[in-house]
C-alpha cells in the first residue's frame, strides 16, 4: 500500500470533515457574513478616501471603526427613528379607519360601485369583512407580540454582528483578497476580474436599485407631509417597497392618495401632489438610475424583481437583497464567459 496515497487520503477526509463543520459553526450567522462584505463593497470607497491621508494609513483599524459609526448614523439611528414613527402611524391609521366615519362612507360607495359593475359580487360585503380584517390583524398582533418582540431583538443582534465583521472584512481586506485569490483554483486573472466584476456588480444593485427606491419613497413622504396627507412615513415606507416592483412602482401609491385627497374635497393639496409625484418622485427613477448602474452590468428590472421574490421564497427577509445579488453575479461570469470565448464561440459558428 503506497503511504503517501493513504496520508493524502486521510488528510482530504480530516480536511473535508473541518470544513464541513467550520461551515455548520458559521452557518447561523451566514446572513451577517454577507451583508458585512456587502456593506464594506460599498463603503470601500469612503474607507479608500480616508486612507489617503497617511494617520489613517498607519492605523487602518481607525479607519474602518469611523466607517462603523457612520453605517450607525446613517442607517441605524434613521431606522429606530422610522420604525418608532411606524408604529405610531399604524396605529392611528388603524383607529381612524376602524372609528372615522368618512371610512366606511366611501367603503360603501366603492360596494355600491362594485355591484352595479359586477352583479356576481353583490353578496359580498365590504364594509363588514373590512372591519373583521382590521380586529383579526390587531388580535394577531396582540397575540404574536412575544415573537414580534424577538424577532425585532434577533435582527438587533445580527445588525451588530454584521457591523463587527465588517469592520475586520474592511481592515484586513487586502489579506482576505490575497488569500482567496491564492485559494482559488483558477489563474490570479481570472480571480481578479471576477473580484472586479462582483463589486461592481454589488454597487449597481445596491445603488441602482435600492437606493433609488429609498430616494423614492423619502421624496413620496416628503410630499405627503407637505400636502397633509395622513401617515406620511407609512406611506412614503410602502412607496420603497412598491418601486421595488417593475410595472407598478411609485404610482400605485401615489395615484390612490391622490384619488383619496380628491375624494376628501382637498382639490389643491391633491393638484400639488400630483405635480409633485410627476416632477420629482416619478421623474427621479430616469434621472438618477441611469447614473448610479455602472454601464459594464445592466439587470433587467424584471429579472431583479423575480430574483427578489425567488430569495424571499428560498432565504426568507435577507433574500429581497441576495437573490437581486446573485442575479448580479451571474451577470458578471456571464460577462466574463462571453469576453473570454468570445473568439471560440465566433469561430464555432
Amino acid at each position: 500500500m503506497n503511504y503517501k496515497k493513504v496520508q493524502a487520503g486521510f488528510f482530504l477526509s480530516l480536511f473535508g470533515l473541518v470544513v464541513i463543520l467550520s461551515v455548520a459553526v458559521f452557518l447561523p450567522y451566514i446572513y451577517s457574513i454577507i451583508f458585512a462584505f456587502i456593506l464594506a463593497v460599498v463603503f470601500h470607497p469612503v474607507y479608500k478616501l480616508l486612507l489617503r491621508l497617511s494617520f489613517f494609513q498607519r492605523f487602518r483599524g481607525l479607519a474602518s471603526f469611523l466607517i462603523v459609526l457612520l453605517i450607525l448614523f446613517i442607517i441605524l439611528l434613521p431606522l429606530i427613528t422610522i420604525g418608532l414613527v411606524l408604529i405610531k402611524e399604524a396605529s392611528s391609521l388603524y383607529s381612524s379607519l376602524v372609528q372615522d366615519e368618512f371610512s366606511y362612507k366611501l367603503l360603501e360607495k366603492i360596494e355600491i360601485s362594485i355591484n352595479t359593475l359586477m352583479p356576481q359580487f353583490a353578496s359580498y360585503d365590504l364594509t363588514a369583512n373590512f372591519d373583521s380584517l382590521a380586529k383579526d390583524t390587531l388580535n394577531f398582533v396582540i397575540k404574536n407580540l412575544g415573537l414580534i418582540f424577538s424577532n425585532v431583538l434577533s435582527i438587533v443582534f445580527g445588525f451588530f454582528m454584521t457591523l463587527f465583521a465588517m469592520y475586520y472584512i474592511l481592515k484586513d481586506s487586502p489579506k482576505i483578497k490575497n488569500q482567496l485569490i491564492l485559494l482559488s483554483p483558477l489563474s490570479d486573472k481570472y480571480d481578479k476580474r471576477i473580484t472586479a466584476k462582483l463589486m461592481l456588480a454589488v454597487n449597481s444593485v445596491i445603488k441602482g436599485t435600492l437606493l433609488v427606491a429609498l430616494i423614492q419613497g423619502v421624496l413620496a413622504g416628503l410630499g405627503f407631509w407637505i400636502f397633509g396627507v395622513p401617515n406620511p412615513v407609512l406611506l412614503g415606507a410602502i412607496t420603497v417597497i412598491a418601486a421595488l416592483i417593475p410595472a407598478v412602482g411609485t404610482a400605485s401609491i401615489m395615484i390612490p392618495t391622490i384619488v383619496y385627497i380628491f375624494a376628501t374635497g382637498h382639490f389643491l393639496p391633491a393638484i400639488g401632489l400630483t405635480v409633485w409625484a410627476f416632477l420629482l418622485v416619478g421623474m427621479i427613477d430616469n434621472i438618477l438610475r441611469p447614473k448610479l448602474i455602472e454601464k459594464d452590468i445592466k439587470i433587467h428590472p424584471l429579472l431583479i424583481f423575480i430574483s427578489a421574490l425567488g430569495g424571499l421564497a428560498i432565504f426568507g427577509a435577507p433574500g429581497f437583497i441576495i437573490g437581486p445579488l446573485i442575479m448580479a453575479l451571474l451577470y458578471a461570469m456571464i460577462d466574463i464567459y462571453k469576453e473570454e470565448f468570445q473568439n471560440y464561440l465566433r469561430n464555432s459558428r
